[in-house]
């Protein structure tokens, strides 16, 4: 049987280490001369062109509106 508290509890620490692991390099963008807008702390703008939510890895260009 699934302690589902305990599983809970062990995703919230992978989610929050994805996201600092992931936050770190999509911030470091800055460095090579990329705009990177914190919308909210899982949800940053690159270049005023793509959305990115680093724990879900998932993202969405404005322009062309695709997404993955």
């Amino acid at each position: 049987m699934i302690d589902w508290e305990s599983y809970s509890g062990q995703q919230q620490v992978r989610r929050r280490d994805r996201l600092g692991k992931r936050s770190e390099k999509i911030l470091a963008l800055r460095v090579q001369g990329y705009t990177v807008e914190e919308l909210s702390p899982t949800h940053f703008r690159i270049n005023n062109r793509l959305d990115v939510w680093p724990i879900h890895n998932l993202w969405h260009d404005l322009k062309t509106r695709e997404r993955g």
